[in-house]
């Protein structure tokens, strides 16, 4: 759901379009599930769950 919300936020940024509010609303609420599924089945410790965090928002950041 990321990747594909993505493909239509991206490029219509690119080339100053606006982006219908579907696009956006699918990239936040896929992203939010994935931290969360992330998180889910981190370690159950706290350092463990902060690391997987990271880990996903570091991705997304290096992505987007």
């Amino acid at each position: 759901m990321v990747v594909a919300s993505s493909m239509s936020v991206l490029p219509a940024r690119r080339i100053g379009v606006d982006v219908p509010w579907l696009p956006w609303t699918l990239l936040i609420v896929g992203s939010l599930a994935s931290l969360a599924a992330n998180v889910g089945v981190a370690e159950p410790t706290v350092v463990g769950r902060v690391r997987r965090a990271r880990f996903l928002a570091r991705t997304y950041g290096h992505t987007e």
